[in-house]
């Protein structure tokens, strides 16, 4: 996901419970952003804009991630 879009749900889903807020919470996260920053929420990394053609293209079939 994005940095502004991490950001935003970031700031929201860490407070909630329910099945879609779990998910979300357990699932890793990749998040996309020019500058590196630490990712607080959740499992989950930073990495950079080049990687977002080899994430898209397929990656690791037997991971679970949900990329918005």
């Amino acid at each position: 996901m994005g940095r502004v879009t991490y950001e935003g749900l970031s700031s929201v889903c860490p407070f909630e419970t329910g099945d879609f807020d779990d998910y979300v919470n357990g699932t890793p996260k990749i998040v996309f952003s020019r500058q590196p920053r630490e990712v607080e929420w959740g499992p989950g990394t930073t990495s950079g804009w080049s990687m977002m053609s080899s994430t898209k293209s397929g990656g690791s079939k037997d991971r679970k991630a949900a990329i918005w």
